[in-house]
């Protein structure tokens, strides 16, 4: 069983993972969202569910629990409850086909926890929302809660042998104490996250209900089986008479649960209840206190090409940093600066030079340097033709004269260690069904591209490379890969 339900954390965090949702620096990525019922059981166009899937996805919502709300006193389940389900998913997948979409059901102590008879038809209706609709997952809440007992340990255990052990479950919890540390332990190895619900705890003391949550969320941290990892549910804003919002909200509930993680408690990521009640309070500390909340300035890296070399020598710079930055600010070493983000420098006495790039953006600024980084020598090397790649082409704009066939050949240049060599002078020649010749300079990579003259009829295409010339790196023919290339067009 464990292992069974491991594989399916694992796949899911997998696809969530894939998914590359803007937050892919945050720590917490695979954030999930509770629809309201209407969506799933009632017709919607699909602009309205592509309205949906496309505000989880601006929000950073990877997951959306969709609410096919409460089994029947027998444990099966009214078809009206999911009738516009399979819609609502074909539409929705098309949407945003890496959003997962996991079917919420509910139910009640009395008439399903603690009525055995009632546990294989809910079993068996998760079954269905797997194998007719496709769902990523289904996710169950039983309330009220009562202390441990063995009516829950039953009907979990009948749901899950029912699904498989691959199946997705996830299960809403008490966030207090009424279940025993071992307990809550026995009850995590059916599913795959236990999620605390954080929300209408009637709280009116801020301290009071970051400190309930705290608890709780070590109570689970500490207790859950291997398989399985802690989802929390934090609310939104909305008042109700066991729900304070200016008490327990997301940015309170968030620093509670931080708190916890810093303490040693650990977590999947966040899910929020609900969407209907999102509210404009709701959207500014979404955004402020968790989405940007771990956000981290730049990781500053670079590279040259070539690093080496006789003057004068230009060298190609590439930024290579992570973490989004929005400005660059670059020191060559010899009083040169440039603000792009690559730029280009040409060094023209002999010496070594230490690079700087300091990266920025929002979050602040990072500075790699790396020293002696260029070396201006006083004498090259050689260089050859390392490739020439032609492309068959057709120009189907402007003028019908100016219309027909003709070929773009990207031409490589080596140094004599067959390393790509930037500033070398090419010049070429076209032969074949046209003519004509051309000559440009390779760029950091080491490559030129030249675009042959048309020809209506088409026919065989010839690009051969006449001569190479860079300072102190004298062309050596007899060592090129191949001077000329051929392509038929058509």
């Amino acid at each position: 069983m464990s292992k069974g339900v491991a594989t399916s954390l694992a796949v899911l965090s997998l696809l969530l993972t894939c998914a590359g949702v803007a937050s892919a620096e945050h720590p917490y990525p695979h954030n999930g969202i509770f629809i309201e019922h209407g969506y799933v059981c009632v017709a919607k166009t699909e602009a309205q569910i592509q309205e949906v899937v496309l505000w989880c996805q601006d929000r950073g919502f990877e997951v959306e629990f969709l609410n096919i709300t409460a089994f029947e006193p027998d444990g099966t389940m009214n078809p009206a409850n999911y009738d516009e389900l399979d819609h609502y998913i074909a539409v929705a997948r098309q949407t945003d086909p890496n959003q997962k979409l996991i079917a919420y059901c509910s139910g009640s102590l009395r008439d399903h926890v603690n009525d055995p008879s009632t546990h294989q038809n809910i079993a068996d209706v998760c079954k269905m929302f797997f194998d007719l609709y496709g769902v990523d997952g289904v996710n169950l809440d039983f309330e009220p809660f009562q202390a441990d007992s063995q009516n829950y340990i039953d009907l979990y255990s009948t749901i899950r042998q029912t699904v498989g052990s691959s199946a997705h479950l996830s299960l809403d919890t008490t966030a207090n104490l009424t279940w025993s540390g071992p307990f809550l332990n026995q009850v995590s190895t059916y599913f795959d996250w236990l999620m605390p619900m954080f929300y209408d705890t009637g709280y009116r003391d801020i301290s009071n209900y970051q400190s309930w949550v705290i608890a709780g969320m070590h109570h689970h941290a500490d207790n859950v089986a291997a398989n399985c990892d802690v989802y929390p549910i934090i609310p939104t804003h909305k008042k109700s008479r066991w729900h304070d919002p200016n008490v327990e909200n997301i940015c309170t509930a968030v620093d509670a649960v931080e708190q916890a993680i810093n303490e040693g408690a650990h977590m999947y990521s966040l899910g929020v209840w609900w969407r209907y009640d999102w509210k404009e309070d709701d959207e500014q500390m979404w955004w402020d206190c968790w989405m940007y909340r771990y956000s981290q300035p730049p990781a500053a890296d670079f590279s040259g090409n070539p690093a080496s070399g006789p003057p004068p020598l230009m060298v190609y710079f590439s930024d290579l940093s992570s973490g989004d930055p929005t400005s660059w600010d670059w020191t060559f070493g010899d009083g040169g600066t440039s603000q792009q983000q690559h730029p280009s420098h040409e060094y023209t006495s002999v010496n070594t030079y230490t690079v700087s790039l300091t990266a920025a953006n929002e979050n602040g600024q990072d500075t790699e340097t790396k020293v002696d980084y260029i070396d201006v020598t006083s004498s090259g090397g050689t260089c050859h033709v390392g490739a020439i790649d032609l492309v068959g082409l057709y120009k189907s704009t402007g003028p019908p004269s100016g219309r027909g066939y003709y070929a773009d050949s990207t031409i490589t240049v080596h140094d004599q260690d067959c390393q790509p060599l930037a500033g070398v002078t090419v010049d070429i020649t076209w032969s074949g069904c046209i003519s004509g010749s051309d000559s440009d300079v390779t760029d950091g990579s080491g490559q030129v591209v030249f675009s042959s003259p048309v020809d209506p009829d088409g026919g065989t295409f010839t690009c051969c490379v006449d001569s190479l010339s860079k300072y102190a790196y004298p062309y050596e023919p007899g060592s090129n890969h191949e001077t000329c290339d051929s392509i038929q067009n058509p």
